[in-house]
This record gives C-alpha cells, structure tokens and sequence, in this order.
C-alpha cells in the first residue's frame, strides 16, 4: 500500500490517507485533461506493478547534492 506524510503545521497526517490527498491534490494542478488522465494511468500503472518510488517536497535550501 502507497504510503505518504503531510506536515502542514498544525495539520499532520500519514499513510494511505496522506497518500491519496497529495495525489489528488497533485493531479488537480497539472493543466489539461491530457496530463491528468496521463499521471493518473502512469500512477495506476506503478501501482498496479507494486513499484517503490520516493518522492520528496522540501522546502529548503535549493542546492543538489549528490
């Protein structure tokens, strides 16, 4: 199961629950139906295979380090 963490402040959530509100939130900003329905198939996809995947958002300092 997708598993995801939400810090909003006072707001704090994890798991599924987080999981689904960031792609939600996520696939309503991405402009035309296009794109959406594009993520939402690639996501499904991912999902259905049982990938792993990390993605972060950070606020922050803006350097790479590698």
């Amino acid at each position: 199961m997708r598993k995801a963490v939400i810090d909003f402040g006072r707001i704090k959530l994890r798991g599924t629950l987080a999981w689904w509100i960031w792609a939600s939130r996520t696939s309503i900003f991405l402009i035309g139906l296009r794109h959406r329905l594009s993520v939402a198939l690639s996501w499904l996809w991912i999902y259905a295979r049982d990938q792993r995947a990390a993605r972060l958002i950070t606020q922050g300092s803006s350097k790479v380090v590698r």
